[in-house]
Formats: structure tokens, C-alpha cells, sequence
């Protein structure tokens, strides 16, 4: 996840055209490509999906959470010192069934839990979201909380598919 320093989270909402979970609220995440590491997939999903580059970054001595130079696209000037630090020490196992209304997709995937902490307040920070974010907004644990909470007590339609799959969303 991604953090201001204010301690406000970030979560931004995925475009309709999408293939991964359209239209849907989460933190930041990226997949990894072939032959890339933890490291280099989160310092890439932070320039595909934020807009900033890593400078100069070294992992060689990495043990759970290290530093870098950020910088928004072509705004050398305005290069910030970023945190990251693994959250989880190993991988968690995500699944997600999409139901009929994908063709009853199915993703698999081990995933780790990042953060990804910014020395300023978002508000002080002009970020570049790519193509598949729609919306966003910044969050408290407070807020995050009654959020989820809120949500929970939703009446949510379940789609149920030929096969008996059901799908929320």
C-alpha cells in the first residue's frame, strides 16, 4: 500500500475496461513480469501506476525495508526519499473467482504485501495515475475501517452462474 505522511493510505478505483478486477476499490499492486524480483515489480507498479521513477535504487543489501530516490516523470527537481518495506515474509495466496459475467475467470496468484511510504502529505505531492485508475482518494485507519464496515453491510446481488459458481462482484 502506499502511505502519505500524514499516515493516510491510498486506494484508488480500477476502469471498467480492465481485465483484473474492473471497477473495483483496492491499494496499489502489480504483477510480476517473468525474471522480475519482489523488488523491481514494486518499483515498477510505483512508475506504471503512481508516475514516479526510482533512482539509483540498490536491493543488494535489502532486509525488509530500504530507501530510494523517487521522482515524478521528467521532474528531477522534484524527487522525493521513499521507504519500502515488505509487510509480509512470505508470499500470501490470492484468489479470485469472476464469475459468469468474465466468463468465470479465475486468477491465482502469491502475493506480498508492500509499503510504499511517501515523506510528504499527499496533497503536497502531484502524482500521475495511469489509464486503469478512475478514481481515488486517501484514507485514515479510521476511515479505512468504517469504510470496510460500511461496505460489509451492503446488500450485495450474487450471481450464480450455470455451474453453481457464485460471484459478488
Amino acid at each position: 500500500h502506499v502511505m502519505d505522511a500524514a499516515g493516510k493510505i491510498l486506494f484508488l478505483q480500477r476502469s471498467l475496461d480492465v481485465v483484473t478486477c474492473p471497477g473495483t476499490w483496492s491499494i496499489l499492486g502489480e504483477h510480476s513480469n517473468a525474471g522480475e524480483d519482489a523488488i523491481e515489480t514494486v518499483v515498477r507498479g510505483v512508475e506504471e501506476e503512481l508516475g514516479f521513477v526510482a533512482l539509483n535504487f540498490d536491493d543488494s543489501e535489502f532486509r525488509g525495508a530500504w530507501t530510494a530516490n523517487f521522482h515524478p516523470r521528467n521532474k528531477m527537481e522534484d524527487t522525493l526519499r521513499v521507504t519500502v518495506q515488505n509487510m509480509t515474509e512470505f508470499p500470501m495466496y490470492y484468489i479470485r473467482h469472476y464469475g459468469p459475467r468474465m466468463d468465470n475467470r479465475i486468477d491465482r496468484q502469491l502475493t506480498y504485501l508492500w509499503m510504499v511510504h511517501f515523506p510528504k502529505r499527499h496533497e503536497q505531492i502531484k502524482w500521475n495515475l495511469d489509464h486503469e485508475v478512475v478514481n481515488h482518494k486517501w484514507m485514515s485507519f479510521d476511515d479505512v475501517e468504517q469504510w470496510l464496515s460500511d461496505d460489509a453491510k451492503k446488500d450485495t446481488k450474487i450471481y450464480t452462474s450455470a455451474g453453481g459458481v457464485k460471484d459478488d462482484g
